[in-house]
């Protein structure tokens, strides 16, 4: 009996840690596939785009460009508010080369988040990338444009936007549509309330692209606005091509380092289990 009650004690006791570690690692499991999933949606973005031939491409860019020249002045609303947008098909037409709502990737190197820009501000969109805000100039740069984006923070199936209260003035991100890759530097940080949407507007002359999110966590009563101001000297690729080289090594360690604490705090947590397994069996014994 004695042996079969240790081998029923062991087995509850993996039992409780396997339910226990997937509680606790199920933030990070889920983090992982939904960076999976978005790296997918980009390579399939990036291939169709490398198929295309440059009439097409320069066809596509056009459209989106002569929309932000019609665009005057951003028609915003609160999208965390529940408030519905109305479908324009236009809209959905433009920057969507594979038909799929894709419109572009956005980087963000220095919380280590790369996500797919959707059309629109959906369920889907928010909880697997961000989304453009409809009404918002599309994120293709240009004078007098100013192109919204927005993404959840505190969910738990993905950091998102969890990080965004990390980025400092001066701090880069970047937008890849179609084959250009777009650079911002932020500019300005601010809280504000859901009503307060005046520091969307466009501005004359600048080029400029605001990242928006609830804050603070779990309570969601304001909205941090992160706006970044193109860069003029993007052009340097060799110089990009090495700072790109950069931070891809910098995420990786801290890749690295997030796998071996993880296997560390699994090995710990086995040792655990069999030192109380081990005791209660000596126990017994006694």
């Amino acid at each position: 009996m004695s042996k079969k009650n240790n081998k029923l004690s062991l087995i509850f006791s993996f039992l409780i840690f396997f339910i226990g570690a997937s509680i606790f690692f199920y933030p990070t499991i889920s983090d992982l596939w939904n960076k999976h999933v978005n790296n997918q949606l980009e390579v399939k973005y990036s291939e169709k785009i490398s198929k295309e031939n440059t009439v097409e491409k320069d066809r596509i860019l056009n459209k989106a460009i002569e929309y932000n020249k019609q665009h005057l002045v951003n028609m915003v609303k609160d999208v965390f508010s529940n408030n519905e947008y109305s479908k324009d098909n236009l809209y959905y037409s433009l920057l969507n080369p594979n038909n799929d709502g894709v419109m572009g990737v956005l980087e963000i190197p220095k919380i280590n988040q790369k996500l797919i820009i959707w059309h629109g501000v959906g369920k889907e969109a928010l909880e697997n990338g961000c989304g453009h805000i409809e009404g918002t100039s599309l994120p293709v740069g240009g004078e007098g444009t100013h192109a919204v984006l927005a993404s959840h923070s505190g969910f738990t199936n993905a950091r998102l936007f969890t990080d965004l209260d990390k980025l400092k003035e001066d701090d880069l991100f970047y937008i890849q549509v179609l084959d250009k890759k777009l650079e911002y530097k932020v500019d300005k940080i601010s809280v504000v309330l859901p009503s307060d949407l005046s520091q969307l507007a466009i501005e004359k002359g600048e080029d400029l692209v605001t990242l928006v999110t609830c804050t603070p966590y779990g309570v969601n009563s304001h909205r941090l606005l992160v706006r970044g101001k193109r860069m003029n000297h993007f052009n340097d690729s060799k110089e990009i091509k090495n700072r790109d080289i950069d931070i891809n090594n910098s995420n990786k360690n801290k890749k690295t380092y997030s796998y071996i604490l993880l296997i560390l705090v699994s090995l710990i947590a086995i040792i655990i289990v069999k030192k109380i397994v081990i005791n209660k069996s000596k126990k017994r014994k006694e």
